[in-house]
């Protein structure tokens, strides 16, 4: 729009820019100057018709224009004429165009030019007066909707209607619920029920105890675990190989393996053996029990050693033995050997009261153990050697298990220490150390008496009880 407006300026700036004035012509260049105006109306002319009538805000304007252009021009009567007929051209032009049209949509200010490759304006004769300036021009009209969005001339679709769901998914989502649910019950009667068996494998040391424990064959979980039963256990515990057993659970059943195997030493007890100088000793003589399912051998680790302790006097002396099963499992152990100067005829063993104990149901009993023997000066007498034998009765299992539960040939227990023997069926145990003389010159106020008539006495005062046994029969 502001295009056409300026091509409009630009026309009638041109008729005013016209050797045309209010003053005098000269006589002499009157007909130059009057060609040079002819000239000028005529490319005006042919520059309106180009501009075309619609480009035209106020056309009416125009021919005013001209009129009084005419007017302040002193012009030959021919050249009047001429611009009359200008001024009638003009005029008729513009009325054959000035046609009112129905109102036109405006374009977006600055696509003009662009629709169709034409110059589109506005044929509106009567234009709003007030848009005149002083130079009685037509002020471009103001656009206010300048960044605005056209309106587009494609139909507006009507939102995507919504189709009604598939049949064949509705189907399906039915048949998935279905067996959901189907499953849910079944779950319900039967899965939650049931037990998770994880087997194990138990293995058994040659001779052990079977067991009738389900959860040492077995880890079960789940609902149905209180339903399950150990049904069989095909195990020979005195032979080593591999055997069944079977679990049941809501009658459906699981089979595993126990394995016997023999991976322990023979159990040996031993004695305390008392030897005459340069007499002999036997390894069978320092062992008192031995036993293990597949067998037990018994050897001196170093014979030579034993002979060599058998020509001094004194002891105790540490003997290694090898004890062996027929699998090949074997432990050494240590025995006590005691080497006496003269012949041993008598044992003599002098033991004290009972008492209890703290922090067990148990009691203690003391007891010396001396070996006898004929002495020139003395007749029969303590031979210089002797053991203390420390005995402990429990009176319930727990306490006995508590103590004796790993069964070292060497226990600590109440302050003592020493050589460990154990009886399970009478919950017994007792604890041997070496009992020196200094000792029991230390315990009889310096001097311990030798002589049997003596030491009797003196174990008798203190409350112990004496007994005899023969030497033939003590091995």
């Amino acid at each position: 729009m502001n295009g056409q407006n300026n091509q409009q300026q630009n026309n009638l700036n041109e008729l005013n820019s016209m050797n045309l004035g209010t003053a005098a012509v000269n006589p002499a260049t009157s007909n130059q100057s009057n060609l040079g105006t002819n000239n000028n109306l005529n490319t005006s002319m042919n520059n309106i018709n180009n501009v075309g009538v619609n480009n035209l805000q106020q056309p009416l304007e125009v021919n005013s224009n001209v009129n009084q252009l005419v007017d302040n021009i002193n012009v030959p009567q021919e050249h009047v004429e001429s611009l009359e007929s200008l001024d009638s051209n003009i005029n008729e032009s513009l009325n054959s165009n000035a046609k009112v049209s129905e109102p036109v949509a405006q374009p977006i200010p600055g696509t003009e030019a662009s629709l169709l490759g034409e110059t589109v304006g506005t044929n509106n004769a009567n234009a709003n007066q007030d848009n005149l300036n002083a130079n009685n021009y037509i002020n471009p009209n103001k656009v206010e909707s300048i960044g605005t969005i056209p309106p587009s001339d494609k139909p507006v679709k009507n939102k995507k209607e919504i189709k009604p769901i598939n049949k064949i998914i509705f189907v399906i989502i039915v048949v998935a619920l279905i067996i959901g649910v189907a499953f849910g019950v079944y779950y319900f009667l039967n899965l939650s029920n049931s037990a998770v068996v994880t087997l194990k494998t138990p293995t058994l040391n040659l001779g052990d105890s079977v067991s009738d424990d389900i959860n040492d064959y077995a880890t079960i979980k789940g609902n149905g675990a209180g339903a399950c039963t150990l049904s069989k256990v095909d195990v020979n515990p005195n032979q080593v190989g591999e055997y069944s057993f079977t679990i049941s659970c809501n009658k459906k059943d699981y089979t595993g393996k126990v394995l016997v195997i023999d991976e322990k030493a023979p159990e040996v007890s031993l004695n305390i053996v008392y030897k005459t100088l340069n007499d002999t000793a036997t390894v069978e003589e320092f062992v008192n029990t031995c036993s293990d399912p597949s067998d037990c051998e018994v050897s001196f680790v170093d014979e030579a050693k034993v002979s060599e302790y058998l020509g001094t006097a004194g002891g105790p002396h540490n003997i290694d033995i090898r004890v062996t099963d027929s699998i090949g499992n074997y432990k050494d152990v240590v025995g006590l050997l005691y080497v006496t100067p003269s012949d041993i005829t008598f044992y003599t063993t002098c033991s004290s009261k009972e008492t209890n104990i703290t922090d067990y149901n148990a009691t203690k009993q003391i007891s010396d153990f001396l070996p006898l023997g004929y002495l020139e000066t003395t007749g029969l007498s303590y031979l210089g050697i002797s053991r203390r034998i420390y005995t402990y009765k429990f009176t319930n299992k727990e306490d006995y298990l508590d103590v004796s539960k790993d069964k070292t040939d060497t226990l600590s227990f109440d302050g003592v220490e020493g050589m460990a023997t154990y009886d399970d069926e009478n919950l017994v145990i007792t604890i041997s150390t070496d009992l020196s003389v200094d000792t029991l010159n230390s315990e009889s106020n310096g001097t311990f008496p030798v002589a049997y008539a003596g030491f009797t006495s003196y174990y008798t005062s203190k409350g112990y009880t004496c007994s005899n046994q023969s030497a033939t029969n003590n091995n």
